[in-house]
């Protein structure tokens, strides 16, 4: 069995994975960038990133990448067992959870994926995962 591959020289910095997740730098508004990554042995891996940022940003980063509220919660979809420490444990009830996936990109990444994020109101926090498997 194969499985899907990402070879990463060495750890980078959070601002440069908000930059590869996103498409865009991360504006002096993004503040407190947590970033950590999981590989399992099914053939895939999922990136995990927090952070603060103002309305204006999280709703440009939700209008560039097409973000669509979500039928799905990550918490009950996704894979939580290797979330890092600061990762909850939960989707906050009172968050709209959006998500996306390979068929809502016109990039072909070679794989599949499922996206989600939402703002957490009560500690200010942006919360985006992305998983990946074959």
């Amino acid at each position: 069995m194969y499985g899907c591959s990402k070879i990463v020289s060495a750890p980078r910095k959070p601002e440069v994975e908000f930059q590869d997740i996103f498409g865009l730098a991360a504006p002096e508004t993004v503040t407190d960038i947590r970033y950590h990554e999981t590989s399992s042995y099914f053939g895939g891996w999922t990136r995990w990133i927090s952070f603060t940022c103002d309305a204006a940003t999280y709703n440009e980063v939700l209008k560039k990448g097409g973000y669509k509220p979500s039928r799905f919660h990550m918490a009950g979809d996704g894979n939580t067992s290797s979330a890092p420490a600061w990762w909850p444990k939960t989707d906050p009830p009172q968050s709209v959870v959006y998500d996306r996936d390979q068929d809502d990109t016109p990039e072909q990444e070679g794989f599949q994926f499922r996206e989600f994020m939402w703002h957490d109101p009560s500690s200010g926090l942006v919360y985006f995962s992305k998983s990946y498997w074959d």
